[in-house]
Parts: C-alpha cells; sequence; structure tokens
C-alpha cells in the first residue's frame, strides 16, 4: 500500500483569536494504548519548527465521549458492531471534536488551496445525491452539528461505509434546513451555506485517476479555478499508484505548489 504520511495527515484548524492547526493522534480502544505517543518524525519536527501555529495533540477518547450525546454508545462499544469499525469510529470523533470546539474538519486526503477563514459555516455537496463530510467548518456548539450527533446515536448503522458520514449530513440537511438537492440550497437555515461540488470535489470519485494522469492543462484549470478552494484526492483509490513529485500530474502540482514543506520530504515520489 502507498498511503504515506505525508499523503495523509489528520488535520483539524481551530477558529479563535489566532488559527491554529492542531494534529490529532486518533486513539483507537483495543489497538493503541491510550498512553502511546506519537513519534516524533523528521516531518512533524520540521512542520513544529517552520510553522509555528502546529501543535501535536493526542486524543483522550475516553474523556471526549463521556458525558457527551455519544456517552452511550461509547460504553456500549456499538462501533464494534460496525463492517467499518475504525472508519465509523472516526466519524463519531468527527462529530465531537467540531460540537465541542468549532473549526474546520479536513479529509485525509484533502489539498487546501485557498483559504478557508472566509467562508461561513458550510459543507459542500459531493455529487448531486449527496452533501460531503469531508470538509466541515462550523462554530462551536452549532445546532445542525447537535443534531447530527443526536441522529448519531439514535440511528448508528454499522453496515454502510458513508452511513454515518456523508449520508447522516445529508439527511440532517433536509430534515433541518430543507436542503434541495442538486442545487444545494437550503432555505431553512440562513447561518449555513452548501458549496456546489466544484468547491471540494472538482473532480468527482469516479474520476479519481485523472489527479494521478500527467495532464498539464487539467493542472493548470484546477490550480487556477477561483471557484476550488479544496482538491479531494480519493486515497481511498489513488493510494495504489505512486504521485511522482516532478510530474505534471494534478496531485503532484498541488503538492508542490501548496505543501512544499511535506512534498521536501517525501522525494521523488509519495
Amino acid at each position: 500500500m502507498r498511503f504515506s504520511r505525508q499523503r495523509g495527515l489528520y488535520m483539524v484548524l481551530a477558529a479563535g483569536g489566532w488559527t491554529c492547526f492542531l494534529v490529532l493522534c486518533l486513539v483507537y480502544p483495543r489497538q493503541i494504548p491510550n498512553n502511546l505517543k506519537l513519534k516524533e518524525t523528521r516531518l512533524l519536527e520540521s512542520l513544529k519548527k517552520d510553522l509555528i501555529n502546529i501543535q501535536i495533540v493526542h486524543l483522550d477518547v475516553n474523556k471526549l465521549f463521556d458525558k457527551s450525546p455519544l456517552a452511550d454508545w461509547f460504553t456500549q462499544r456499538r462501533w464494534e458492531e460496525s463492517n467499518w469499525p475504525l472508519s465509523h469510529f472516526n466519524d463519531a470523533i468527527r462529530w465531537l471534536l467540531l460540537w465541542y470546539y468549532g473549526g474546520v474538519y479536513l479529509d485525509l486526503d484533502v489539498v487546501v488551496k485557498r483559504p478557508l477563514t472566509e467562508l461561513p459555516n458550510c459543507t459542500g455537496l459531493e455529487s448531486g445525491q449527496w452533501a460531503s463530510a469531508g470538509v466541515l467548518k462550523f462554530t462551536p456548539a452549532h445546532p445542525l452539528i447537535r443534531e447530527c450527533l443526536d441522529h448519531f446515536a439514535a440511528h448508528f448503522d454499522g453496515r454502510v461505509w458513508g452511513a454515518n458520514g456523508p449520508k447522516l449530513l445529508t439527511r440532517v440537511l433536509t430534515k433541518r434546513c430543507g436542503l434541495q438537492l442538486p442545487s444545494g440550497r437550503v432555505p431553512f437555515c440562513s447561518d449555513i451555506s452548501v458549496l456546489s461540488p466544484r468547491a471540494f470535489y472538482p473532480l468527482p470519485w469516479w474520476d479519481w485517476k485523472l489527479y494521478m494522469q500527467d495532464d498539464a492543462l487539467l493542472s493548470d484549470l484546477l490550480l487556477q479555478d477561483p471557484d476550488v478552494y479544496v482538491l479531494h484526492m480519493w486515497n481511498l483509490h489513488s493510494r495504489q499508484l505512486p504521485v511522482r513529485l516532478h510530474s505534471e500530474q494534478p496531485y503532484a502540482r498541488a503538492a508542490r505548489h501548496l505543501c512544499p514543506l511535506t512534498a521536501a520530504h517525501s522525494g521523488s515520489e509519495m
């Protein structure tokens, strides 16, 4: 498997008076001891040295879930019923972190092209059928995120991979905000925006191979498009293929120009 540290850092952008990146080491019960500390790699050392707003945080999941809307779900270890236990456990963490702290949640496999600080509370459409849970920006204790937590607790579904992420969010947006598809209009939620797929998913998942092909024109279009905020690289599919950092692959071009510190630690491929 070619999925490397350089191609996957779990980051949460915390909103506040000062912008602060929190890189979270997610502790999954029964897999990693709670006292295990994230090893300081050369990449992390370099990022902490060159980017003063990076902090390494080790998450205590027992404290996070205690007295939360998902306390019973956690105590009953409901994720162990799932066909995708780690993915669905992390879904729970996603909603809880946004509820408690607010800020920006980003999937592992995105490259941010434009500052997200200018955006309001928002998500985006992944397609004309589903809202996306891969890029989320919300203020702390936002009512929509609380409703997502309540829905998660009442209707947790371990049978479908996206049931507790994008499908959950789509259902809550439809019920609470009157989400209209494929336009993304939310007439009953004036403080939320649902952006078009172009903002966070300019290439849909079925076109993921285009990110890995030498195509200078497509690279230029994606990097220069003012309506594109984030490039979602679909690592679930693309992780088996190399990113050749000196090529014209859109993935490589984005890495070179938007993530130079990370790319510098990857050699010629990542």
